[in-house]
């Protein structure tokens, strides 16, 4: 509908006395509908400015506003006209063409501007170019969308141009099919940066000459590899109210110069962003020219910087934003690298660093060499906040023999750091010149024939230093190294909030030694400690396979009942002065130390190793001596000497609480085994009723288990006296059998259950008979067994709340349809059929026999399979697959090693 004019309307009324009603409707016509006059062409190659050259009734048609396109209206120039700019023009709309020709050219009378307010489209077959050579400069606008299928020639010698601006304060977006030949392109978005201009077509960004970003957003979003202004004499600049996108595709800025200069703002969101020349001589330069504070934020995808990050030359003072939520950062790729620090944020009032997750990767060290630092962050005047994310030394692209450095500060806290690069490839990662501050990062992973040392590259050492892992980098592991460590004279506390573990095959010595993480840490490894171990809060958690050993000159508290050795714990000595030896030691939650006092007669190292065991010493089937008449059912000490045989002589104390049944402390006696199956009576007595210690008498030989016992006639119960505990399948399910000799106190049953052997879950509670002399029998069934390997145990409680547990019994549950295949698999591949009881989302938890989790995955359930890849680790050890599904659907298989077909 076209709207009248308001002179038409007042002339209307005036000559037919309508009434002022008439008006108001008019006028509400006409603010209904905003649009312009619709102007289409009429002759061809008619000037922009001559009322013949339109027609607004169509293509061709007589002329009937007898005026031409102006802010507001629409134009179309169809199939087989041409219009001539020869005056600066402006119109709404622009749509050249109708699908097979049709074309808007500049004249070479003058230098025009042409301002589309909002969008262009040039359809199939048509043009919008200027061909002259009268050495004129014309001007493009773009308010909103430019639409091209036909062709943009924009070039047509280097005087003789068309420059394309994307002004105005609303988004603009580039697309189509068409090709360009284009000058100089400038993203020029008024008020607020927020605009931008999204580039959608693939060959749009080839054809440009020169980008200019002076205001707004320069988005691309599109599969191209765009290099920037490869032919500018001088590198890019990106300024305060400029912000560079990348979503998908290659972007290159300075592609041929040393630098990139950013006092605006570069997001990364997916795709490649890379900067600078191959050569990676200088990189991207930050320079707060305004209020604003330059920012990088790299949120997926991939940002390659050939040389490194840092303030531009005389901006040292300026302020930086970074921000790493996602994708990697990759640094000094050059073919010679950069000579400043690799990675800066500088140290100043308005500085920020943010770690979510990504990676920043530096490929090589500067090319200075130690005295500059290749990594520094904000740390007095600045802010850094770390809760995930990698900083990694080295890649597979990295040299041999380099060396890498950063600083560190006691008030930031650095992400995971690797230490990465070639097998065949030294490398080693330390602190700068005369650091001596502590570090503190998330955690450690240092590569095969790597090297990280705690001293200061040069100058001061630093070698006291205090080191903090306060995290893990995969779920499990703070510290894990293949590598070397080199703790020299510094403390290394784990303080997590997480179960934190130290693994690897590498050497780990450590000198001072702290846990002060309430949740634990595993040993995936073997550690030794040559000054301190410090328990402050957490348990330790060792085995067999991953052992912990106090060295000679090492010291070693009694631990409490918040942080102890779960597991083995070796202690060596080399003196021939008497020693007392502490083991905080204990199991499951129950502290229960152990001392011994030992003499030898020279100074030859000897190993000692002691464990707790919350099981039953009367199951062990010993004879007992005429002395006592029972040993504990509830827990025994596992011990073991090695080396020099220079015993003069031994004696131990242990610690027993509530749970011990000691009732009669005048009656309890520590018994150790005679190694024939035979125990013997080794004296003491207890120092007061249910909690308290006792001494052995001293010894001249030591075996292999202490407990403690009752003398015969004395009244230690020693708790519920268990006769067995049984399980085996019937019919497809679970039968579980137990029984006790006597019972004092006991209150109940809890049948628990694990699919590791190490988290249990309870299943039933069954009432115990309380206080009995006389043998009780109890079973149960477990009807919902169907799973391949499954652990259970009993925990029985007494009345006052203490506990003690049965042995762990393992056996296989009934048949599933959920099978492992091919089982060891082939090069690491295997397939799980699963059955149709399991939905929804499928979690699949990897670990060790020994229950420690090595990966957790979660993936869609597909129709029938899951493609798996076993972990490296299963090529040394057999693995137990664990499968949840959304209902709580759980199933456990063992995955085998390659060769072993148990």
């Amino acid at each position: 509908m076209e709207c009248f004019s308001l002179a038409m309307v007042q002339l209307k009324l005036k000559n037919h006395g309508k009434k002022l009603l008439f008006l108001f409707f008019c006028l509400n016509i006409c603010l209904g509908n905003t649009r312009g006059a619709t102007y289409y062409s009429k002759t061809n190659g008619g000037n922009w400015n001559d009322n013949s050259s339109w027609s607004t009734t169509g293509y061709g048609q007589a002329t009937n506003s007898g005026t031409f396109p102006k802010s507001g209206d629409y134009a179309y120039i169809g199939d087989g006209y041409t219009i001539i700019v020869n005056v600066n023009c402006t119109t709404s709309y622009l749509f050249i063409g109708q699908g097979t020709s049709g074309e808007l050219e500049y004249s070479s009378a003058g230098s025009y501007n042409v301002t589309v307010i909002n969008n262009v489209t040039v359809n199939a077959g048509a043009n919008l170019k200027y061909t002259g050579n009268s050495t004129r400069t014309h001007t493009f606008q773009v308010g909103n969308n430019l639409i091209n299928n036909g062709n943009i020639d924009f070039y047509s010698d280097a005087d003789d141009v068309v420059n394309l601006v994307f002004y105005r304060s609303a988004n603009s977006v580039v697309s189509g099919s068409g090709t360009q030949d284009l000058n100089r392109v400038t993203i020029s978005k008024s008020a607020s940066t927020t605009y931008y201009a999204e580039i959608q077509s693939t060959s749009f960004e080839a054809a440009i000459r020169e980008l200019v970003i002076t205001y707004g957003t320069f988005h691309h979003n599109n599969s191209s590899i765009y290099e920037v202004n490869s032919s500018a004499g001088s590198g890019f600049n990106i300024p305060a109210d400029g912000i560079v996108k990348v979503s998908q595709g290659t972007l290159h800025l300075s592609p041929t110069q040393d630098e990139l200069t950013l006092s605006g703002s570069i997001y990364v969101t997916g795709g490649i962003l890379k900067v600078g020349s191959s050569t990676g001589l200088g990189g991207l330069r930050y320079d707060k020219t305004t209020s604003f504070v330059p920012r990088l934020d790299i949120e997926s995808g991939e940002m390659e910087v050939h040389g490194g990050i840092t303030y531009k030359s005389g901006s040292s003072s300026s302020s930086f934003n970074f921000t790493s939520s996602g994708g990697n950062l990759l640094l000094n790729t050059g073919t010679s690298g950069t000579a400043d620090i690799v990675f800066r944020i500088n140290d100043v009032t308005g500085s920020t660093c943010t770690f979510l997750d990504g990676s920043i990767i530096l490929e090589k060290p500067n090319t200075t060499g130690t005295s500059v630092t290749d990594v520094q962050l904000c740390s007095t005047n600045g802010t850094v906040a770390t809760t995930g994310g990698f900083l990694q030394f080295g890649n597979e692209e990295s040299g041999s023999g380099l060396t890498y450095t950063f600083t560190p500060h006691s008030s930031v806290t650095f992400p995971n750091i690797i230490l990465a690069g070639p097998l065949a490839n030294s490398a080693i990662l330390c602190p700068s010149e005369n650091s001596t501050e502590d570090i503190h990062l998330i955690s450690l992973n240092v590569y095969e024939g790597k090297t990280f040392d705690i001293r200061s590259v040069a100058g001061t050492t630093g070698d006291s230093r205090s080191f903090f892992l306060t995290g893990n980098f995969d779920g499990i592991n703070s510290l894990y190294c293949d590598g070397t460590f080199v703790a020299r004279n510094s403390t290394l506390t784990l303080e997590g909030g997480e179960g934190q573990q130290i693994a690897g095959s590498g050497t780990l010595e450590f000198h001072h030694f702290d846990i002060n993480n309430g949740t634990g840490m595993t040993l995936g490894n073997d550690i030794r400690i040559s000054g301190t171990l410090s328990l402050n809060s957490g348990v330790i958690y060792t085995t067999s396979e991953n052992t912990l050993t106090i060295s000679p000159t090492a010291s070693l508290g009694i631990g409490s009942a918040s942080s102890y050795i779960d597991g083995p714990l070796i202690r060596e000595v080399s003196t021939d002065v008497t020693s007392a030896l502490n083991f905080p030691i204990g199991k499951d939650g129950s502290y229960r130390p152990l001392q011994l006092e030992v003499s030898h007669s020279t100074n030859a190292m000897v190993t000692y190793s002691a464990e707790l065991n919350n099981a039953n010493a009367r199951d062990l089937n010993y004879s007992l001596p005429g002395s006592i008449d029972r040993v504990s059912a509830v827990r025994y000490y596992s011990l073991s000497r090695s080396g020099a045989s220079n015993l003069n002589s031994v004696a131990f104390t242990i610690y027993y609480d509530a749970g011990d049944g000691v009732d009669d402390p005048s009656n309890l006696r520590m018994v150790m085994d005679d190694g024939s199956s035979n125990w013997t009576d080794i004296g003491g007595t207890g120092t007061g009723p249910t909690s308290g210690s006792i001494t052995s008498s001293p010894l001249g030989t030591m075996n292999g288990i202490i407990v403690l016992g009752n003398t015969t006639g004395g009244s230690n119960s020693l708790p519920v006296t268990w006769m067995y505990f049984r399980a085996g399948n019937t019919e497809g399910y679970s039968l579980l059998e137990w029984a006790t000799a006597a019972e004092k106190n006991a209150d109940f049953f809890e049948v628990q259950r694990s699919f590791d052997g190490r988290n249990c879950e309870n299943l039933t509670r069954i009432a115990a008979a309380g206080n009995s002399a006389t043998p009780k029998y109890y079973s149960y069934i477990d009807r919902a067994a169907q799973y391949t390997i499954l652990y259970y145990r009993i925990r029985q409680v007494d009345l006052d709340g203490e506990y003690t547990y049965s042995p762990m019994k393992v056996l296989n549950g009934k048949t599933s349809p959920t099978l492992l295949f091919p089982n060891p698999p082939v090069e690491q591949a295997y397939t799980i059929s699963l059955s149709s009881e399991f939905t929804g989302k499928i979690t699949v938890t990897t670990m060790n026999l020994n229950g420690t989790i090595i990966e957790t995955r979660t993936m869609d359930k597909p129709e029938t399979i899951l493609h798996c890849s076993a972990p490296q680790s299963i090529s040394a050890n057999n693995l137990l697959v664990h499968i949840t599904d959304e209902s709580g659907k759980q199933w456990t298989g063992k995955l085998l090693t390659a060769g072993n077909h148990e």
